[in-house]
């Protein structure tokens, strides 16, 4: 008995902290468990109050009697507990009630003065229940009443402005298609759940894998990078919504996020408005990854990015803050992205021509892109080396560690022919010196 009493009570903790049980059930049950347990007590005290007095004609187990012939107090007392029990619950629930089922009033004082205190009882469970089904009936949403607030100013705005008309629709189903996706998806991040770390992994890699793993086999995007680095990006993304036709990306714009098409298609626009390619998220021989090379090599968007007119967009976005992030944790995997796509262009990963491979000059989106990898690659690398010859002036062994697992040319040399090697012995950097040759640096 004992057992199953702690069973139970660990049950209802566990419902008590669950976070996926719904609030409204848990209160009915919660006021249902009030209910039955007062009308418990209140029928046992009455039942103790009436063994009292000795199960004399005065006390109410008496009328019942009269009332079920079968019953005898004395014979049910001593050989009957269950049909005691239910007298008593059925006692609870008439004193806690007012459906007129009681035949008359106590007989006895100290029955009288315990109906009264069942009476205060009585009107305490009336105000929980009738407080309870209040809140549920007349609360009001908070997001739907925000959501309402906005549309108004967004209404007054629009007149005072003299906005046309059409464009005025627009932005109502804009701001309707986002408040029914945003409801739907109130929690779009697992950076938001409060979950260990090794769970959030779990759940993203139950959530999100299968997309992710469309675009790490060989000679795609992510081909090479180790688990721990997809792990880490997968707790990062989160779901947005694009509607039908509108715009992802535009043409010459910085890119700030890397997009995962989880559900609809994307279009690949040019400047005359052509659609030149369509990413999607139902083809299983095809990545559905968006603009992974300007995100990765760090150039401007040359193509607009559109949501198809067919049906709105489910997008898993990684955001560039997250990715620095990731990056500085796995340099490595980031270097071995860059290498892949710049494979792709030609170019080695210094960003210079592959010899002996000529281009096709067919495609001059393709050829612009490559251009603007290269002034990219040549930039970051200036800034590669300017970093790490300060690094190895100034003795800070951390940042050339980091610059090597970039993949940063060590043995580059300044306008005088000095490498970083000269320049830390220069300056009597030892700890700087076996980093780099540990590290591959010529001596």
């Amino acid at each position: 008995m004992t057992q199953r009493v702690r069973r139970f009570a660990f049950y209802f903790e566990s419902i008590l902290v669950d976070p996926t049980i719904n609030a409204k059930r848990l209160q009915a049950f919660r006021v249902a468990i009030i209910i039955f347990l007062s009308a418990h007590w209140v029928g046992s005290l009455f039942y103790f109050l009436a063994r009292l007095q000795g199960f004399g004609s005065t006390t109410w187990l008496a009328d019942f009697e009269h009332l079920l012939p079968d019953y005898q107090i004395e014979l049910s007392s001593k050989h009957n507990v269950t049909i005691d029990y239910v007298l008593c619950i059925y006692k609870g629930f008439n004193a806690l009630s007012n459906l007129a089922y009681d035949w008359g009033i106590p007989m006895n004082e100290v029955e009288m003065i315990f109906s009264l205190m069942v009476m205060l009882l009585q009107v305490y469970i009336s105000a929980l229940i009738l407080g309870t089904l209040l809140n549920y009936l007349v609360r009001k949403d908070p997001q739907e009443e925000a959501h309402k607030q906005q549309m108004a100013n967004v209404r007054l705005f629009m007149d005072q402005k003299n906005i046309p008309h059409e464009l005025h629709d627009r932005v109502n189903r804009y701001y309707q298609f986002r408040f029914k996706k945003d409801k739907q998806n109130s929690v779009s991040s697992l950076s938001q759940i409060h979950l260990p770390k090794s769970l959030r992994i779990k759940v993203a890699n139950a959530k999100y894998r299968a997309i992710v793993d469309k675009c790490v086999t060989a000679g795609r995007a992510l081909a090479g990078c180790n688990g721990q680095f997809i792990n880490a990006m997968l707790v990062k993304l989160h779901v947005s919504h694009v509607m039908p036709g509108d715009d992802i990306v535009k043409r010459d714009e910085i890119p700030r996020e890397l997009y995962f098409v989880l559900s609809g298609a994307v279009q690949m626009v040019d400047e005359n408005d052509r659609v030149l390619s369509v990413v999607r998220s139902d083809l299983p021989d095809l990545p559905p990854l968006v603009g992974e090379v300007p995100f990765f090599l760090k150039i401007k968007h040359l193509l607009a990015v559109t949501a198809s007119l067919e049906h709105d967009v489910q997008l898993l976005i990684l955001k560039k803050e997250d990715s620095i992030v990731i990056f500085n944790e796995f340099p490595e995997n980031h270097a071995t992205i860059c290498e892949s796509l710049m494979s792709t262009f030609n170019l080695t990963k210094e960003g210079k021509q592959i010899p002996g491979i000529d281009d096709d000059l067919s495609d001059p989106n393709k050829v612009e892109i490559k251009q603007r990898i290269v002034e990219s690659m040549q930039e970051r690398t200036e800034k590669r080396f300017f970093s790490l010859c300060q690094a190895a002036n100034t003795g800070d062994s951390d940042a050339i560690v980091l610059l090597a697992r970039q993949g940063a040319n060590l043995d580059r040399t300044d306008y005088d022919w000095r490498s970083a090697m000269h320049v830390s012995c220069q300056e009597g950097h030892f700890k700087v010196v076996e980093v780099l040759v540990q590290h591959g640096a010529q001596v």
